[in-house]
């Protein structure tokens, strides 16, 4: 049980970046990208780039929220196994020693 609510708080931590990339899907950005850059004027290849690295860098942090969503479900999978298998030697050492 605890895994698994481990797990779903993982996966939304990992979700949160694309909720807070907005230069990503900025309807004017995703215009200007559509557009040769040496057809934009000088403010819309500002205003481009700077939605670009906005969007590079919501990307960069996605990317390295997933990972370390996965290594933190792959550290809470070790930790329950570690238990579970603990809660079992203990058991068998009562059942077979009492």
């Amino acid at each position: 049980m605890l895994l698994f609510l481990l797990a779903g708080l993982s996966s939304c931590v990992s979700h949160r970046a694309i909720i807070n990339a907005p230069a990503c899907t900025d309807s004017l950005y995703l215009k200007l990208k559509s557009k040769p850059i040496d057809s934009m004027t000088t403010r819309e290849y500002d205003y481009f780039r700077q939605k670009d690295q906005e969007c590079a860098q919501a990307q960069q942090l996605q990317q390295a929220n997933q990972a370390t969503a996965g290594s933190a479900t792959s550290t809470v999978i070790a930790v329950v196994v570690g238990v579970v298998v603990l809660v079992l030697a203990v058991s068998l050492f009562i059942l077979f020693v009492a």
